[in-house]
């Protein structure tokens, strides 16, 4: 977990399967933007949720449809939208950005990893802030 310049909380996940390739291969590591805005329309954007009966952990997929009380999902990888409804209160969260799961070799503790990698990307939006 990482704090953003004390904006934002990320939560990291390590995909399974190859529902989402080519976004995500097996083994990449996913940020999560926890409790996103509930009530801006998602479609386009990956999130995760939990879905009743599926012990595995969080699946994140691409929204396709939003009507404002649910929406459907679909893995980028799969020629079908996903057969079930995911009311908003299933969402767990919005993923931000992915690491390819080569970057879990480095011999560090992904928390350290997840930190060099929100210092970087608060000192690039400082730097791009100065521009303007």
């Amino acid at each position: 977990m990482c704090f953003l310049g004390f904006h934002f909380v990320f939560v990291q996940g390590e995909t399974k399967g190859f529902s989402m390739y080519p976004t995500f291969q097996d083994g990449d590591v996913l940020l999560i933007l926890p409790q996103p805005n509930l009530y801006s329309n998602l479609t386009g954007q990956i999130i995760g949720y939990k879905l009743e009966g599926f012990d595995e952990g969080y699946i994140a997929h691409r929204v396709v449809l939003d009507n404002g009380d649910y929406v459907l999902t679909k893995g980028d990888h799969n020629n079908y939208v996903d057969e079930w409804k995911i009311n908003k209160s299933q969402i767990f969260g919005v993923v931000i950005t992915v690491l390819p799961s080569w970057a879990t070799l480095i011999d560090l503790p992904m928390y350290v990893v997840v930190g060099v990698l929100c210092i970087g990307v608060v000192l690039v939006k400082e730097k791009h802030a100065k521009k303007k």
